[in-house]
């Protein structure tokens, strides 16, 4: 996530894997239920009794927060201009946390090392 949070802010834009299939819907909106705090171990979980799939492949653009204070990812998807946002959705961190596969992003983008 730090990885992610620093492409963004260095105006890098970042390839996202993962699974759409659970709490993504068509409104322009993906996040977790209230109250679910997502850990390695729930990803664990997801993998092992095959409830998360690699299903899709979207472009993150930027950050965003809600009105709550809530952060949420801008993401840029393939589905046309569909949804309520009009082919952009938000991602919520929580989301993004147990539903990613993979992130691909420019090697520029990565933090030096120390």
């Amino acid at each position: 996530m730090d990885i992610l949070d620093k492409a963004l802010d260095a105006g890098y834009t970042v390839a996202w894997g993962g699974d759409v299939s659970g709490d993504f819907t068509r409104t322009g909106l993906a996040m977790l239920p209230e109250g679910i705090v997502p850990t390695q171990q729930m990803r664990q979980e997801q993998w092992d009794d095959w409830r998360f799939t690699y299903d899709h492949v979207m472009l993150i653009y930027g950050k965003a927060i809600d009105e709550q204070g809530k952060p949420y990812y801008m993401v840029k998807n393939s589905w046309g201009e569909s949804g309520q946002y009009k082919g952009i959705w938000y991602m919520s961190r929580d989301y993004m946390k147990l539903n990613t596969t993979y992130l691909f992003l420019n090697r520029h983008a990565l933090p030096a090392k120390k």
